[in-house]
């Protein structure tokens, strides 16, 4: 499963030497797929490939993905590399924007905030994150607000985190979306194990 996962991101990789000798327009899209490399534990090479991206995206005669999805990947990226404060602010930027840059600015900053401990301002956001979310009707970024919606009462409200993560994982399996599941599914379990069923818990863990 893993493999076949994690794959497309070698497969970006390696077309990056050739794309780049011959200046394709899609190379912002090529450096931004490659970031992907952060979930096979190589955060610093994600940041690179990332920044690269956000560089090349303002340049005449390249195509990038849509507005803010590079930036987000630094952000991403920076975060896995333990620097949340960089990744936070990059997507405090973000959600200052408009449309799709506002909800990856969103989603991104609550966990940012959540792992600095900053849990009363992921809190003050937490709403504007749903409803943003819902309003852009990705069911992805949906199923990640209900992550930060819950990450950010983990530790003041830690039934309702718990109610908000049981909601999302419905959510996430309702509509396919296992990266996201596991990811609140991550969370859920420690939850479940102290306030909620020790036995879904276990199953959330495995």
């Amino acid at each position: 499963f893993c493999l076949q996962q994690f794959e497309p991101i070698g497969w970006a990789e390696e077309l990056l030497p050739a794309a780049v000798a011959a200046d394709v327009t899609q190379l912002p899209r090529l450096y931004t797929a490659a970031s992907y490399c952060a979930y096979t534990d190589r955060a610093e090479d994600a940041v690179g490939y990332a920044e690269v991206a956000v560089t090349l995206q303002d340049e005449p005669g390249y195509q990038p993905f849509a507005n803010g999805w590079a930036a987000f990947r630094v952000a991403f990226a920076d975060l896995y590399a333990g620097r949340s404060d960089r990744g936070v602010e990059i997507c405090t930027g973000l959600a200052a924007q408009t449309g799709l840059a506002r909800v990856l600015g969103l989603c991104g900053l609550i966990p940012g905030l959540a792992v600095a401990g900053r849990f009363d301002e992921a809190i003050a956001i937490a709403d504007d994150t749903m409803t943003a979310a819902r309003a852009h009707a990705n069911p992805y970024w949906i199923a990640f607000a209900y992550y930060g919606y819950g990450a950010a009462y983990t530790v003041t409200d830690p039934q309702r985190a718990l109610d908000t993560f049981r909601d999302g994982l419905a959510y996430t399996r309702q509509h396919r979306i296992p990266y996201v599941e596991a990811v609140i599914a991550n969370e859920a379990a420690g939850l479940e194990a102290t306030h909620g069923d020790i036995d879904l818990a276990l199953d959330l863990f495995a």
